[in-house]
């Protein structure tokens, strides 16, 4: 079966779990291919999902919904009525409702969701939670549910999936933190040529706008170190901001451990 993963990976993790499944769902002489809606360049150009595919659409879940960014851009993908498995990675503290948002944006854009997953991934501010995953483990876990998932689909799964969450969904009021250049910023630029948005301004400082900046912390993950540095020494928000922020999204009932989150809510699969 030929796979299309739709994907927006700012830092990475994302990236690694819709890698995960699609090998698994390919692996038996399918094509892989990808959708990039992390790339500006993809809103101008004709894209769309074979009616016989099957498309591995997958997002990171912000303080508990997907990014408006994300389904602002898969919008302009053709769906043809294309089986997909929606898919949410998240930091190990919850992921709310973004399933279920992603789950109903995919069916109202026309797509059969036959499956719908949670995958984790190191968390993208606070890394000390999911520190290095998706591993060794946790990939073969992923692999497991394509397997699972491949065998609905080959068996005529009809897409009447229920995932977690809640409607209405949760408030996404949440703050936001907006990285901005530090005295070790050395103008390189690489930065500003892979943010989602161009929120980065030109030289020489290079101040990120707090308007268009959605928080996603891929200035912070540039592929290529800034210069001799690593990105993260680069560019940095206030601690105070992170505090702020952290305090707004996590959950009522979980309580606040050393900056971050204490939860651990696994992998989730959802099939019909």
């Amino acid at each position: 079966m030929n796979v299309v993963k739709i994907v927006f990976s700012p830092t990475g993790g994302t990236q690694k779990v819709a890698d995960a499944l699609a090998e698994e769902l390919a692996k038996n002489g399918g094509l892989i291919s990808q959708i990039d809606l992390s790339d500006p360049a993809m809103e101008k150009a004709d894209l769309c999902v074979d009616a016989d595919a099957l498309a591995v659409i997958a997002a990171p879940c912000f303080a508990g919904r997907v990014p408006a960014l994300v389904l602002e851009r898969l919008a302009k993908v053709t769906s043809n009525g294309a089986k997909a498995v929606v898919t949410i990675v998240y930091g190990n503290r919850d992921f709310d409702d973004a399933l279920l948002e992603l789950k109903d944006s995919a069916v109202a854009l026309g797509y059969t969701v036959v499956a719908g997953v949670a995958g984790i991934a190191e968390h993208s501010l606070a890394h000390q939670f999911a520190t290095g995953e998706p591993g060794p483990d946790q990939i073969a876990m992923l692999h497991s549910f394509a397997q699972q998932i491949l065998k609905k689909v080959q068996n005529g799964a009809t897409g009447d999936v229920e995932v977690p969450g809640n409607k209405p969904y949760k408030d996404s009021g949440a703050g936001k933190l907006v990285p901005q250049p530090t005295p070790a910023c050395s103008a390189c630029r690489a930065c500003a040529q892979v943010c989602p948005v161009g929120a980065i301004g030109a030289l020489p400082r290079g101040m990120a706008d707090e308007n268009l900046c959605i928080g996603c912390m891929r200035c912070r993950h540039v592929p290529q170190a800034c210069s001799r540095r690593e990105s993260r020494d680069c560019r940095r928000y206030r601690r105070e901001d992170r505090e702020r922020v952290f305090r707004e999204e996590r959950s009522p009932a979980l309580p606040l451990t050393d900056m971050g989150f204490s939860c651990s809510i696994g992998y989730h699969l959802a099939m019909p």
